[in-house]
């Protein structure tokens, strides 16, 4: 299945914290904090696939979130969410889960 263009996306995860979000709307963009916020990201836009997003920071690190549309369970709050998430960012990847239209 495809997600439809006005759908956003929200995920986060643990050790180390990391968070990523992707607007809605025609030219996504995704912003995203890794290593509990050490490191910041803005890209925009963001190329839109069947499973996710890719895009290249200012610096050229090829960012990747990734998600699979099954249950996923925080691994420290034990919170229920609808998708697992991957972000990938150069040559290290960040397990998580997320949420679509998050408000």
């Amino acid at each position: 299945g495809t997600v439809s263009k006005d759908t956003g996306f929200r995920a986060t995860g643990n050790e180390p914290g990391w968070m990523a979000q992707v607007t809605a709307g025609a030219s996504p963009s995704l912003h995203a904090e890794i290593d509990y916020g050490e490191r910041k990201f803005d890209i925009s836009p963001v190329a839109e696939q069947a499973d996710g997003w890719t895009g290249k920071s200012s610096d050229g690190t090829a960012i990747v979130l990734k998600f699979e549309r099954r249950a996923c369970q925080d691994s420290m709050s034990g919170q229920a969410f609808e998708a697992a998430a991957t972000l990938t960012v150069g040559d290290r990847s960040y397990q998580g889960c997320g949420k679509f239209n998050p408000q």
